[in-house]
């Protein structure tokens, strides 16, 4: 006779408050255009800017699996968020290792391939488009310095081998 033990289970491929590697894979500037709803502007076209950011988990269980993250389309001074984006400078921080300098410029391209440790948040359910179930997805929510869960940088980073000495 078969056997089972109860285990818990999620719909949702990576569970909240579980540290996991991510490596950064792109940024890309986003517009999306909408009609304002209310107020005085109601009606007339409308444009939302933002980045889209992709990482990969590297490394663990849920090595393969992807995950996005929406942020501010700049890099501020602004330590909290007011808005419902993340905010790009606590995430490019967390990648570099260290804190930015007011003035200092960032090219994201640069931050491809390097690594930290991250949590996600569970986005709402939505049907999938072909109506046969539901679609779970989840979204970057707190990004750390990748040395915050004992892992090692990946070797994208050039720095990562380099044990302090210029990797060039």
């Amino acid at each position: 006779m078969p056997k089972s033990t109860v285990a818990e289970e999620s719909p949702y491929p990576i569970p909240e408050d579980t540290l996991v590697p991510l490596r950064l894979e792109s940024v890309e500037a986003v517009t999306i255009d909408y009609t304002v709803k209310k107020g005085p502007n109601a009606g007339k076209p409308g444009k939302f800017h933002k980045w889209e950011w992709t990482f990969s988990v590297y490394d663990g269980e849920y090595a393969g699996l992807n995950v996005r993250g929406n942020s501010e389309p700049r890099i501020t001074s602004m330590e909290e968020r007011t808005g419902s984006l993340h905010l790009a400078r606590n995430w490019v921080e967390a990648l570099l290792g260290r804190e930015l300098q007011l003035g200092e410029e960032v090219d994201t391209d640069d931050l491809i391939g390097l690594a930290g440790v991250g949590t996600v948040t569970h986005l709402e359910p939505r049907a999938k488009k072909d109506g046969e179930g539901m679609w779970f997805n989840v979204e970057l929510d707190e990004l750390f310095p990748a040395g915050s869960m004992g892992t090692q940088t990946p070797a994208a980073d050039p720095w990562a081998a380099s044990k302090g000495e210029v990797p060039f």
